[in-house]
């Protein structure tokens, strides 16, 4: 949680302004508890609360940007 939060404080942003990318699902629990939207990135089908959306794929990010 520090290092989310020393980041944030660094980038002068807010966590609702972000979005976290990631394939690790309790670094994206993290970010969500702080207000962060999550992408979870994962060729599976697991489910999350953790998780605005879900990308087999980093090269499918652009297309699904819209959606958060």
């Amino acid at each position: 949680v520090r290092g989310f939060q020393q980041l944030l404080k660094t980038l002068k942003a807010k966590p609702s302004d972000c979005i976290m990318l990631e394939d690790n699902l309790p670094a994206l629990m993290t970010a969500k508890r702080l207000g962060m939207k999550t992408v979870w990135v994962n060729p599976g089908q697991r489910r999350s609360p953790f998780v605005d959306g879900h990308v087999n794929s980093v090269l499918q990010l652009p297309g699904r940007c819209g959606q958060l």
